[in-house]
């Protein structure tokens, strides 16, 4: 399975991070929230904001990504708060991303139509796209968030620690696994959701828990970036049918083209479904549980102040990356 095109990811310091043995956890998590922390600075007064909500989004998921893998379990007061401050940012980020994302669907979803509905919608969706917010609250955002990235990183210095990374990853696929089932027997759009969430952040954590990179490691992220892929193109549907759903009465279409336009949305949603469905045998199969596992024991003969684990992933071949500089 190939990926979607995204629009675009994280810089590589960034993204191809991975935790390396012999030097304690929580220092090279600390070191990298620092790097997020200067990464959205950047994008403070990025001239194009389409590029920068989504950078401060992709910071945002990494972010508490790594709040639950350094403890993955009941979080403290400190680290919960910090797990609110980013997932509020990350709301609001989602809001600004969402009228355009949804309007540019719409349009899509009627290309084929009569032309009185396709300018009916197109009325629409200019009116979700304006006024969009300005720079100002991207700038807040990008403050926020780098502000919740160094305050991470001090937490994370003195509390993550291997026996957290095991149990992180552990719970992820759990929650993964448990969601896709229950997304194939259900067909439940909050089951969608939910499957979508954990998948997200077990990829995160496998990208920074596999020490070592491998090509069978990089089959299993590329296959599960590419569900990722659909699961959001699926989840953006979901959300456009709640808007339709919440605005019954739209001034721009009749009973009729509304009738019309909430068929073809539930026409979308059921391919979609069936093409994640179909996707997800691949991507999360029994050789997925296997490496996970073999990740989770890898880090379970992780010892501290040491060179090596005691043993090596399976597959891995020496290449590794190194963790980005303090900046």
């Amino acid at each position: 399975m190939q990926p979607r095109k995204t629009f675009m990811s994280l810089p590589a310091a960034l993204r191809d991070l991975r935790l390396q043995p012999g030097r304690a956890v929580g220092e090279q998590l600390a070191e990298w929230c620092e790097s997020l922390a200067a990464h959205a600075d950047l994008c403070r007064d990025r001239k194009d904001p389409k590029a920068a909500v989504h950078q401060l989004r992709l910071v945002a998921k990494t972010l508490r990504a790594a709040i639950r893998l350094a403890n993955p379990g009941t979080l403290g007061p400190n680290l919960a708060r910090l797990d609110a401050s980013v997932r509020k940012r990350s709301a609001a980020l989602g809001s600004m991303r969402d009228s355009v994302v949804q309007a540019e669907l719409l349009r899509r979803l009627v290309r084929r139509e009569d032309r009185p509905l396709r300018l009916n919608v197109a009325r629409l969706a200019r009116e979700w796209e304006s006024p969009q917010p300005g720079t100002g609250l991207q700038r807040r955002i990008a403050i926020g968030l780098s502000g919740c990235a160094r305050r991470l990183a001090r937490e994370l210095t003195t509390r993550a620690e291997a026996p957290g990374i095991r149990k992180a990853l552990r719970r992820s696929l759990r929650k993964t696994l448990a969601w896709r089932e229950a997304s194939e027997e259900e067909g439940a759009t909050e089951a969608f959701h939910a499957w979508r969430r954990w998948q997200k952040r077990l990829e995160s954590q496998l990208r920074l828990a596999a020490a070592v990179s491998s090509r069978r490691l990089d089959r299993h992220l590329d296959r599960l970036h590419g569900l990722q892929e659909e699961l959001g193109a699926l989840h953006d549907v979901d959300e456009l049918a709640v808007r339709l759903r919440s605005r019954p009465n739209s001034k721009h279409l009749d009973p009729e083209q509304r009738q019309r336009v909430d068929t073809l949305l539930h026409k979308r949603q059921a391919r979609l479904q069936r093409r994640v469905l179909r996707l997800a045998k691949k991507a999360v199969d029994r050789e997925l549980e296997d490496h996970v596992r073999s990740v989770v024991r890898f880090w379970a003969k992780w010892k501290l102040n040491t060179r090596r684990p005691a043993a090596s992933t399976p597959g891995s071949r020496s290449r590794s990356v190194r963790v980005p500089p303090r900046t």
